[in-house]
């Protein structure tokens, strides 16, 4: 195996770039009253367009699963990225990258050498060592699983039904029928029903906060659909759906998402001693939802931690209706 150049993790965190609003697909809305926020387009795709969508910018990295691209484009990416930087003097990037011999300790992988190293109180990677255990979990478990390959992009647009020739000529300068609201799942939640699966759709915090009930730093629900009523069962996520929170430090949050398809982040007990660092969301932020190969992400930056406050039924402050599931 070709020995890579001595492995230095000097990564500093990505930062993220300020733009508030609320989830967002692939185009930006320009009739929008909040024209800074990007929505998913509604626009068919074309009969003649077989293209695939460009790969997320946030995980590009080849052959990785999507958890694992995340991690290492938010943790390494600004120092270690396909020009190294800041003194780093190789990229960590791509599977091809992971699973070679490392220089620094010929004996293990890079990918073995950098979850060490996330690991360190001594000389953490990246040095700020601010990764918590879920960020540090996706790469152990990726590792523990036998490192295999994977693939990240958004979901395919689905072809247009439409016809061809005039008749989609005509569709065209029609205004688009209202979609119609329906739960995809079959599954109306029962309205008192206390736990995690109680009232899917409904802003969790401000429910929460006039309730008295538990006290959530983040939380939302996700749908297979744009639009669906309140109190309908999202995503079963119990396959591995998860929503990934990535804030302006480059901390990422792991929130599975639940069979009810909600999803949540607590804030510690006040006696635990990571309190502090473990509840803070700096913001804005970044979102993704992640299904197996496939990735859903924010195209801006957010501030607003109470999800379904925009992601209603029909959507309120640019969002296009709900947080939906690749």
């Amino acid at each position: 195996m070709a020995v890579k150049p001595r492995l230095v993790f000097l990564a500093t965190s990505l930062v993220l770039a300020a733009a508030a609003g609320c989830y967002t697909g692939s185009a930006v809305d320009t009739n929008s009253p909040y024209p800074h926020v990007a929505v998913e387009s509604t626009e068919p795709e074309t009969e003649d367009s077989d293209d695939e969508e460009e790969p997320s910018k946030l995980a590009e990295g080849k052959g990785l699963p999507c958890d694992v691209a995340l991690l290492i484009k938010t943790a390494c990416g600004s120092c270690h990225g396909a020009t190294p930087k800041n003194g780093a003097e190789n990229t960590i990037a791509t599977w091809e990258d992971l699973t070679a011999e490392s220089a620094f300790d010929p004996s293990k992988t890079v990918a073995e050498v950098a979850l060490a190293r996330m690991k360190s109180e001594v000389s953490p990677m990246p040095p700020s060592g601010n990764l918590g255990k879920d960020e540090i979990d996706i790469l152990e478990e990726w590792i523990d699983g036998g490192m295999k390959k994977g693939t990240c992009a958004p979901p395919k647009a689905p072809k247009s039904d439409a016809g061809s020739g005039e008749a989609r000529d005509a569709g065209r300068d029609a205004a688009p029928a209202p979609r119609p609201s329906v739960c995809t799942s079959g599954v109306t939640a029962d309205p008192d029903r206390y736990g995690g699966a109680m009232r899917p759709g409904n802003a969790c915090i401000s429910c929460h906060a006039s309730q008295s009930g538990p006290t959530f730093v983040a939380a939302g629900t996700v749908y297979p659909t744009l639009v669906e009523p309140n109190d309908c069962n999202g995503t079963n996520g119990t396959n591995g759906t998860k929503v990934l929170i990535i804030d302006a430090n480059g901390v990422m949050r792991v929130l599975p998402v639940n069979s009810a398809g909600n999803f949540w982040l607590r804030p510690p007990p006040v006696a635990d001693a990571q309190a502090p660092a473990s509840a803070e969301i700096a913001k804005p932020y970044k979102a993704v939802v992640v299904r197996g190969n496939q990735i859903r992400e924010m195209k801006g930056t957010q501030s607003e931690t109470d999800c379904n406050t925009c992601h209603t039924e029909r959507g309120r402050n640019g969002a296009p209706g709900r947080i939906m599931a690749p």
